[in-house]
C-alpha cells in the first residue's frame, strides 16, 4: 500500500512489469472499494494475464483457447512431452560433461 519502489530482476521483472502495467491501466479505488481490495483485483488479474500467456508451455485443459496456442495433439500429451523435456536435460547435461572434459583428460592419459 506504501510502496515508493518496486526493484525486481530477471525473470521476477516480468512479473513486476505485469502488475506495474495493470496498477497503471487500473482507475483509482473508488470510494466504496478498500484498497486492499483494489489491489488484491490487480493481483488477480496480474496472475489471471500471466496464466493466459504461459499457455504455449502446458495448456489449461478446462479454458477454451479459440484457437490460440492449439495444436494437433492432445493437451494430455502436453504434460508428457514437458516430462520428457525435463528428463532428456537431465540425462544430457552429465552426458555432454562427460564427452567434453573426461574424454580429452582420458585421451591424454
Amino acid at each position: 500500500e506504501q510502496v515508493e519502489h518496486l526493484v525486481a530482476v530477471s525473470g521476477g521483472a516480468y512479473l513486476a512489469s505485469s502488475f506495474c502495467s495493470h496498477i497503471v491501466e487500473a482507475s483509482s479505488p473508488s470510494s466504496t472499494e478498500t484498497l486492499q481490495a483494489w489491489y488484491k483485483q490487480i493481483v488477480a488479474r496480474t496472475l489471471i494475464r500471466m496464466q493466459n500467456n504461459a499457455s504455449y508451455f502446458i495448456r489449461d485443459w478446462g479454458s477454451n483457447q479459440n484457437g490460440a496456442g492449439r495444436r494437433f495433439w492432445p493437451p494430455f500429451l502436453d504434460a508428457l512431452m514437458f516430462v520428457f523435456i525435463i528428463a532428456y536435460t537431465i540425462i544430457i547435461t552429465p552426458l555432454t560433461y562427460l564427452i567434453v572434459f573426461l574424454n580429452p583428460i582420458c585421451e591424454y592419459l
